[in-house]
C-alpha cells in the first residue's frame, strides 16, 4: 500500500485523523482502506488494509487497561450492503475514539496496528538492538542480558537490560538506543560533546550516564538500573516488568494519590531540577512521570539527551493547540502540572487542559494547577519556574545542593543554544499551521452553516406559498378585464378581455402612481387593491 509517511515523522507524534477510503471483499472476508494523517498537515498520511478480525485484536489488547467504544457486531443477516456501510462507519468512528486518546495512541499495540505495513518501522525495532549490542560491544564493559520491549513509549528507542563487567547481579544497568528526531539540528560531533559533558554532569537531581555514544543515526546511552522504579511506578504501584499501558492505567490495591508531604518533596525536587536546566539553557521538554527516577534521598530526572536529539514530548499532541506554550521552558512547566496532577489524584489527565478540578484537592495545590493547566493559563502562556518556587505549597520544602553546572566549551555551549532557539521556532510554525488548519474549520464550518440556513429559509418560504389558498370566484372577488379602471370595474361584471381574479378591497389606504394623459406620474390617495 503506498504511503507518504516518512520514517522520522512516525515519532514526531502528532494529532491524528483516521478515514476509511473503500471496502472491498478479498477472498470472502471484506477489506477495509484506512488513511490516517495528521490533520494540518495532509501530506503526512499513511494507507493500509484491515480486516474485522484486526479491530477485534486490537480491541482486546487495549480493553484490558480500559472500557472502550463497542465494535459493531458481526452481523450477516439482512441488507448486507447496508450492513456493510453502518459497520464500515461505526468502525471509524471506533478507531477515531482511540487515536484521540493520548495513551493509546503512545502504545505499542496502537502503533503496530497503524505502522505495520511501513518498512521503516519493522527497520527501527529490530536494527535498534543489533546497533546497541555493536557500540556496546566496542565498550569491552557491557553485555547485553534481555531485552525490555515493554518499557517507552517511542517507536525509535529501544530499552535492553546489561550486565556490567563480571558482577554477579544479572541485569544492573539499561541501555538504550534512540534514533534522532526529525527536529534534531546539532551535528553528530556537538551531540557527542554534549553527551560528554552530560555523563561528567555531577548534580544529585540528575541520574549519571554511565556510557553514551553518538552516532551518525542515534545514540546509545547507559545508566544504572533504578531499583525502586520511577516515580509512574510509584503512583500506581507497578514494576518494570510491567508495559506502558499497564503502568499507566493500574492502580493496585493503593489509595489514589501520593501523600501531601511526599508530594511537596517531590515536586521541589522537580522543580529545582527544571530551574538548573533552564538557567543553563539546556533544551529538555521531556519531563513526565516515567522520566522521574525514584532514589532514597528524593528523585533523578533521566532523559536528558532527548531534547538535543529532537524528540517531542510526550503531550505534544496537547501542546500543539497552544501558541503561548512554545519554548522549552514554557513546555517544562506545562509537564510538571500533569506530573503533579498524576501525583495528588493518581490518575493522569487525559485532555489538554482542566476546566474544574475534584473537590477532594487541597486549596495550596488547586493554586499551582489553576496556573498550569487551566485552559485560560494554557492560552495566556505558563508561569516560570521561579514564580512556581515561590508558591507557598513549596516554600515548606528546605531544599539545598550543592553548586553544580554542566561544563560544556564556549563554542558548543552556543551550538546548543543555537538549535534550541531553531527547534522553538519550527515548534511554533507547527503550532501556526495547526491553528490555522483550525480557523479554516471554523469558517468552513460557519459557511456551511449558514448556506443550510439559507436553504431551510428558502424552503420554509416555497412550503408557505405552496400552502397558501388561492381564493375562488365568489361575493368576495370582482373581476375587471385589462384596460379598465377601477371604477369601470365596479360598475361592469363582464369584459372582452380575460378576466383577472382580485380580492375584496381593503379598508386601508395607501399612496400609489397614477399616469397622466402625458405619461406624468401623480401621487394619489386611495384605497389599495390587496
Amino acid at each position: 500500500m503506498a504511503h507518504t509517511c516518512a520514517g522520522e515523522d512516525l515519532d514526531a507524534f502528532r494529532p491524528l485523523t483516521c478515514s476509511f477510503e473503500e471496502s472491498r471483499v478479498v477472498d470472502g472476508h471484506t477489506e477495509y482502506v484506512i488513511r490516517i494523517s495528521v490533520p494540518h498537515r495532509p501530506k503526512l498520511f499513511n494507507e493500509f488494509r484491515k480486516r474485522y478480525n484486526h479491530f477485534v485484536d486490537l480491541n482486546d489488547r487495549l480493553s484490558v487497561y480500559r472500557p472502550l467504544n463497542p465494535l459493531p457486531p458481526k452481523t450477516t443477516f439482512g441488507n448486507k450492503e447496508k450492513i456493510l456501510g453502518e459497520r464500515q462507519v461505526l468502525l471509524q468512528q471506533y478507531l477515531q475514539s482511540v487515536l484521540d486518546d493520548l495513551f493509546f495512541l503512545s502504545s505499542k499495540p496502537v502503533k503496530d496496528f497503524l505502522y505495520g505495513n511501513i518498512c521503516y518501522y519493522r527497520e527501527v525495532t529490530g536494527y535498534a538492538v543489533q546497533l546497541l549490542a555493536i557500540y556496546l560491544r566496542n565498550s569491552k564493559h557491557y553485555t547485553i542480558e534481555e531485552e525490555y520491549r515493554k518499557i517507552g513509549w517511542r517507536i525509535n528507542k529501544e530499552f535492553c537490560g546489561v550486565r556490567y563487567g563480571v558482577q554477579k547481579r544479572k541485569v544492573s544497568h539499561i541501555a538504550s538506543w534512540t534514533y534522532y528526531g526529525k527536529k534534531q539540528v546539532l551535528s553528530t560531533a556537538d551531540v557527542g560533546g554534549f553527551l560528554k559533558a552530560l555523563s561528567g554532569l555531577q548534580h544529585p537531581l540528575f541520574a549519571p550516564l554511565s556510557f553514551a555514544e553518538a552516532s551518525e543515526t542515534g545514540i546509545a546511552v547507559v545508566r544504572a538500573l533504578a531499583v525502586q522504579g520511577c516515580l509512574l511506578d510509584e503512583i500506581k504501584d507497578a514494576g518494570l516488568d510491567c508495559s506502558f499501558l499497564a503502568r499507566t492505567h493500574t492502580t493496585g490495591n493503593r489509595p489514589p494519590g501520593l501523600v501531601l508531604s511526599r508530594i511537596s518533596f517531590y515536586s521541589r525536587l522537580i522543580l529545582e531540577a527544571l530551574k538548573f536546566l533552564h538557567d543553563s539553557d539546556i533544551p529538555y521538554g521531556n519531563l513526565t512521570s516515567r522520566n522521574v527516577l525514584v532514589t532514597e534521598n528524593g528523585i533523578q530526572i533521566t532523559e536528558l539527551e532527548s531534547g538535543v536529539c529532537g524528540l517531542p514530548s510526550f503531550y505534544w499532541p496537547w501542546i500543539v493547540q497552544f501558541r503561548r506554550i512554545n519554548t522549552f521552558e514554557a513546555v517544562d512547566v506545562y509537564c510538571f502540572g500533569h506530573v503533579l496532577y498524576e501525583m495528588v489524584f493518581g490518575v493522569s489527565l487525559d485532555s489538554p487542559s482542566c476546566e474544574v478540578f475534584p473537590p477532594e484537592c487541597p486549596p495550596l495545590i488547586r493554586a499551582v494547577l489553576d496556573s498550569i493547566l487551566t485552559p485560560e493559563a494554557c492560552k495566556i502562556g505558563m508561569p516560570t519556574v521561579a514564580m512556581l518556587l515561590t508558591q507557598p505549597f513549596f516554600n515548606s520544602v528546605l531544599s539545598s545542593y550543592p553548586e553544580a553546572a554542566m561544563r560544556m566549551p564556549v563554542k558548543l555551549h552556543e551550538a546548543v543554544r543555537a538549535a534550541k532557539v531553531e527547534m522553538e521556532e519550527s515548534y511554533s510554525a507547527e503550532q501556526n499551521q495547526y491553528h490555522e488548519y483550525v480557523k479554516g474549520l471554523r469558517v468552513s464550518s460557519y459557511k456551511s452553516s449558514a448556506d443550510e440556513k439559507q436553504k431551510r429559509r428558502l424552503q420554509s418560504l416555497k412550503s408557505q406559498l405552496s400552502s397558501a389558498d388561492v381564493p375562488e370566484r365568489g361575493s368576495d372577488e370582482r373581476t375587471f378585464a385589462p384596460g379598465t379602471n377601477d371604477e369601470e370595474a365596479s360598475s361592469s361584471t363582464t369584459s372582452n378581455g380575460p378576466s383577472v381574479v382580485l380580492p375584496k378591497r381593503s379598508n386601508r389606504s395607501k399612496c400609489y402612481q397614477k399616469f397622466s394623459d402625458d405619461g406624468a406620474t401623480i401621487p394619489t390617495t386611495t384605497s389599495s387593491i390587496i
